[in-house]
């Protein structure tokens, strides 16, 4: 280990760089998961088969809006950051997400199932839905009538539903895939790169590639069956289930049992290698490396295991099925805790160093994996209980390693705090200071204080109480199906 002393100077250089990439490109990240926050089509394929049918797209777009205008209001579950994303009525149980991706033409096309129970009686449904050329929609098998209403894709259910009914939904569409602007100011949906692609979906860029319930208090599992074309890898959240040959395509199945927000969704396609290895207590590492780059990452799957059992000491027991690292042929500064499966770009860990910066970025998405992944703010605003208590964590850890002093960094959040509130942020300040290091340095310089003299463990003070606040407060609201496991 390297002693502060000799890489302060050094290191608070990184450490600012690395902060301010942070405040860009990291997003928040399944034990627990609440009720909502309130009660021309593209060029299909040219490389393989499609789960979409041939025929014309049976559903219409309403007067009131084009698909893809984000400037039109959808219905909402009144969100005061996104007032249109989530729907109304509609708690999904599960996601089927069946698509075949063609990195030549840069589309994607297939189905995405829903099986969801109904909150409220329903005449009609609405799905989070932008750019997307529908084709067909049915519900319990049968054929429904779709409009495109600005960004909801509103369908009339055969016959009325009463609330605690449950139903299935299928949509067959296609999509060009194609990065979109957000109202945070920085881009999301899905990018392609030159060896394939990634998505980046936090706060509403899921929406943009498949129709959904986009909002975090709406918690699912999900089944990913993912066609490529045949050599190229794709991976998502959860376990490998199945990789196949279909024709001169791949179809690669994984399968996420824990529910998920949208946001959290991870899916890239690419030369990548799927490097498996165990964790603390037999968890299972499962990560995804480029293959001209799998020298060069060793490092950083090397690290994962003891930041674990770190975080478990303070944090409690990890909480979710399965971890691992993916690294991803992005532009620098990407870090998103998707779940069980943290996103970087290469261009941050290129030269296999494990210096400051790639330590902090690993350590914050990884403590998000309990703040944010595994219990989930049921609205926008409370974002800063995803990024204040991963941005601790990753103090934590950095003291750990000797390259920071959690007592130091406390100050310096503290004399650098801009006018704002962590717990009442704008659009435009959901990524921003307030909601980083504001709500960390709170509780850190407390909790700090108590370590040094012996009293509290670290995160019994912060951590590990705010957690348990949180799981409690969204039991209240409703334990979802399947969480324990």
């Amino acid at each position: 280990m390297r002693r502060v002393g000799k890489v302060r100077g050094m290191t608070r250089r990184l450490l600012a760089s690395v902060v301010a990439l942070l405040l860009v490109a990291c997003g928040t990240a399944p034990g627990v998961r609440t009720e909502r926050a309130d009660q021309a089509p593209p060029r299909p394929p040219t490389d393989g088969g499609s789960a979409v049918p041939s025929s014309q797209p049976t559903t219409e777009t309403a007067d009131t809006g084009e698909s893809g205008d984000t400037g039109d209001t959808g219905d909402g579950v009144g969100d005061v950051l996104f007032p249109d994303l989530g729907n109304p009525g509609l708690d999904v149980l599960h996601y089927d997400v069946d698509l075949s991706y063609d990195s030549i033409t840069d589309t994607i096309e297939g189905m995405v199932g829903l099986d969801a129970a109904l909150t409220t009686d329903r005449t009609e449904i609405t799905l989070d839905a932008i750019g997307l050329a529908t084709s067909e929609v049915t519900v319990d098998g049968r054929t429904a009538r779709a409009v495109t209403d600005g960004p909801e894709l509103r369908i009339t259910l055969p016959e009325p539903a009463s609330a605690g009914d449950e139903i299935r939904i299928e949509v067959a569409y296609r999509a060009a895939t194609a990065e979109r602007s957000s109202a945070i100011g920085l881009p999301n949906g899905w990018f392609n790169t030159i060896g394939g692609s990634y998505v980046l979906n936090e706060p509403d860029g899921a929406r943009t590639w498949m129709p959904c319930n986009d909002h975090p208090s709406d918690k699912a599992t999900y089944t990913f069956t993912i066609s490529v074309p045949r050599g190229v890898t794709a991976v998502a959240n959860g376990a490998l289930i199945e990789q196949r040959a279909e024709g001169t395509r791949d179809v690669w199945v994984w399968q996420e049992q824990r529910p998920m927000a949208t946001y959290l969704i991870l899916l890239l396609t690419g030369d990548y290698e799927v490097v498996e290895s165990t964790g603390p207590g037999g968890l299972p590492l499962v990560s995804a490396i480029l293959r001209r780059d799998r020298a060069e990452m060793q490092p950083f799957l090397d690290v994962t295991p003891e930041m674990i059992e770190f975080f478990e000491e303070l944090f409690g027991d990890y909480p979710l099925d399965g971890y691992g690292i993916a690294i991803t042929d992005s532009f620098g500064g990407l870090a998103m805790e998707t779940q069980g499966r943290s996103l970087f770009s290469r261009d941050d860990f290129s030269d296999g160093g494990l210096g400051p910066g790639q330590q902090l970025l690993l350590a914050h998405e990884l403590a998000h994996q309990w703040f944010g992944d595994a219990v989930t703010p049921a609205r926008w605003q409370d974002i800063w209980l995803n990024e204040s208590f991963a941005t601790y964590g990753q103090w934590l850890w950095m003291e750990n390693i000797r390259f920071a002093e959690i007592d130091e960094e406390a100050q310096l959040a503290l004399d650098g705090r801009p006018p704002g509130s962590s717990a009442d942020p704008g659009v435009e300040e959901m990524f921003g200071y307030n909601s980083y290091d504001r709500g960390r340095r709170r509780g850190a310089r407390t909790t700090a204080h108590h370590r040094r003299r012996g009293l509290l463990p670290a995160a019994a003070a912060v951590g590990g109480r705010e957690q348990r606040r949180l799981a409690h407060h969204h039991r209240l609201h409703r334990t979802r199906r399947g969480s324990g496991r």
